[in-house]
């Protein structure tokens, strides 16, 4: 299921049309219709996984370690269903907005629109979007691949989280590709690190 989701920005203006967690609420509400739906789409409700690259990869990531007490659910239906997903990989995904905003790399631009203004202006949200801060003890596996040479976002907000859920104990593999840039080395149709990890996770093959 590929999942479409609100873009931050009217179209021709500079302004903040869909700040989060309006990206959130979209894909919690998606996995929430799949559970609503899985009797007629042969959906086991008990197996399913999150999958993203960069703004992908963060909302995978927000899906995954979230939970229904930290209020983002959203109320775009279903709500008697969870939206909690058994495993996540993220693709260069984003973990850290504040660590991110605070480097060299980014537009600081994008960030803003997404979050509707600046660290400074709003420490609060950006602590709200970053995945890190919701990492704990029952989160989900969780599978990393970024590019060591990623001069879009940089490959410390891998290490940040590999660090943090390793601290908290819960399972998590970072593979920090050589030489890569932010396209990342992965074909999705092929690539056995990807359905390895979730044939591991989901369908509990080794």
């Amino acid at each position: 299921m590929s999942v479409d989701y609100c873009l931050t920005r009217v179209k021709d203006g500079p302004k903040t049309k869909y700040p989060f967690p309006a990206q959130l609420h979209d894909v919690k509400c998606a996995v929430r219709w799949l559970r609503a739906n899985a009797v007629k789409y042969k959906i086991d409700p008990a197996r399913i996984g999150a999958f993203g690259r960069a703004a992908g990869g963060h909302l995978a990531l927000l899906l995954g370690l979230t939970d229904s007490s930290d209020g983002m659910e959203g109320n775009c239906g279903n709500l008697n269903f969870s939206s909690k997903v058994q495993a996540v990989v993220s693709l260069s995904g984003p973990t850290d907005l504040a660590n991110f905003f605070e480097t060299r790399y980014v537009d600081k631009n994008m960030i803003m629109w997404l979050i509707g203004g600046s660290l400074e202006e709003m420490p609060e949200k950006y602590r709200q979007a970053s995945p890190i801060t919701y990492v704990s003890e029952d989160d989900p596996p969780v599978l990393t691949v970024h590019g060591d040479q990623d001069k879009t976002i940089p490959p410390q907000q891998a290490q940040l989280l590999d660090r943090k859920m390793k601290e908290i104990g819960v399972s998590h593999t970072l593979i920090m590709q050589k030489d890569v840039g932010h396209g990342v080395n992965i074909n999705m149709s092929t690539d056995y690190p990807v359905w390895d990890f979730f044939d591991k996770h989901l369908k509990n093959r080794d």
